[in-house]
């Protein structure tokens, strides 16, 4: 809530801010592909302003794009090498279930939101590598 309100502005008007909850490595989820959950969240009305705000599911339709530009391309690359050295980095060589490993898992994920660009599946092999390499 604190967001949304942040992301208002100085307007008087309520819009709600979309946000995404990923947990990819969510034990609850047994399937290798993550789930991702949009939401908003709700205001609490003005005579009750020490209530909590509530969380409200959303339902949306995904548009795929045909093709990522360079620039999020490289924005991929470049998050990856900031967070390798992290101190909760993801060791995506050890396993992460019987069948998979966290680097498959990840690999699964992205695979049913990427577009179907030739040219793509180039740049998440570099991806990959870097992955790998920060193991």
């Amino acid at each position: 809530m604190d967001y949304q309100l942040w992301l208002q502005g100085s307007s008087n008007s309520f819009q709600p801010c979309l946000a995404l909850l990923c947990s990819p490595y969510y034990s609850g989820n047994h399937s290798p592909e993550s789930k991702i959950s949009p939401f908003w969240v709700t205001p609490t009305p003005e005579q009750r302003p020490s209530d909590y705000s509530i969380p409200m599911d959303v339902k949306m339709a995904y548009i795929q794009d045909s093709f990522l530009t360079n620039d999020i391309l490289h924005e991929m690359l470049l998050l990856v090498e900031f967070y390798k050295g992290a101190l909760d980095l993801v060791r995506f060589q050890e396993p992460w279930n019987q069948e998979h490993t966290y680097l498959d898992k990840f690999k699964i994920s992205l695979a049913s939101r990427m577009p179907k660009d030739q040219g793509l599946c180039h740049v998440l092999e570099q991806v990959y590598s870097v992955l790998k390499q920060g193991n």
